[in-house]
């Protein structure tokens, strides 16, 4: 909920700033302006990062009200749930102090730091879990709306230069209905989808399991406990710009996904591509 210009967050550290010692005060103010970091980030990391020790973290969260550190942290991720994309800008403006170079950095950095997460042992053997399991699909499914339609879009493409059958779920509204219909058996869905769980969501979960259709969730860590019937549950992080979401991350751990699936058919990836090669040449001949 936005509170005069500001969310809820904003406004209790307002009300309480003048209550914390000076060292509190400052790290509430970093927690109110590095959001994202807060919530992917252990105690010990954001010590580290804020130059203070892991119990001052703590505590400044029980400060501000909270019981603590994930109780903060869940707030925080309902909020970005909330954000509109007007509200998301302003606040990254905010953060940024409306300097286009330092969003710029800012941003970069976070970046940085979510595909850092995905360079692990655990990441590693997760995507190659997924990769496994659309190998064996007849087909690959890709959902994602709004601005997770373009990503899913430009993956079907990959995918298929590649030489993997696909489909798309790109569409919201009724006009998914139309889409569903071409689930069959022999499909895996893939599914990305961050934040508030949408009735497209639904649709496609309730259909998939008329179908008898598993699906593969790729979402973040706030989402991932609200996740049901699933086959496999991958945490992909997104970056958030102190509102703003990011997609670099997915779109990483996505042509990675691609490399892995095509070598796993190497002989069926290098017939397509040099298929596509011919194809190409005889249109430029043309």
């Amino acid at each position: 909920m936005v509170l005069a210009g500001i969310d809820a967050f904003s406004a209790r550290l307002q009300a309480r700033m003048a209550e914390l010692p000076t060292t509190m005060r400052r790290i509430a103010i970093y927690f109110d302006h590095n959001r994202a970091e807060v919530m992917s980030r252990s105690a010990n990391e954001l010590a580290h990062a804020a130059r203070t020790s892991d119990a001052t973290i703590i505590r400044t969260a029980k400060a501000l009200g909270y019981s603590g550190l994930p109780q903060l942290k869940r707030t925080l991720a309902d909020l970005m749930t909330e954000t509109s994309p007007a509200e998301g800008f302003s606040q990254t403006a905010k953060a940024s102090n409306a300097d286009a170079r330092r969003a710029a950095v800012q941003i970069l950095a976070l970046q940085k730091r979510q595909i850092d997460e995905l360079d692990s042992d655990a990441q590693l053997e997760n995507l190659m879990a997924v990769a496994t399991k659309l190998h064996a699909a007849r087909r690959i499914v890709l959902f994602g709306i709004g601005p997770t339609a373009h990503i899913v879009g430009y993956l079907s493409h990959l995918l298929a230069r590649h030489g993997r059958e696909t489909a798309l779920l790109d569409t919201a509204g009724s006009a998914l209905a139309d889409q569903l219909l071409g689930l069959r058996q022999g499909d895996t869905v893939l599914a990305f989808s961050y934040g508030r769980t949408y009735p497209e969501v639904e649709a496609v979960m309730n259909e998939a399991a008329v179908v008898g259709v598993p699906i593969i969730l790729v979402t973040d860590k706030a989402s991932a406990r609200k996740a049901r019937n699933m086959e496999m549950v991958v945490e992909v992080p997104r970056g958030e710009a102190r509102g703003m979401a990011l997609h670099g991350s997915t779109m990483v751990w996505g042509e990675t996904l691609v490399v892995a699936l095509s070598l796993m058919d190497a002989p069926a990836a290098t017939a397509s591509l040099n298929r596509l090669s011919r194809l190409r040449k005889t249109l430029a001949s043309n």
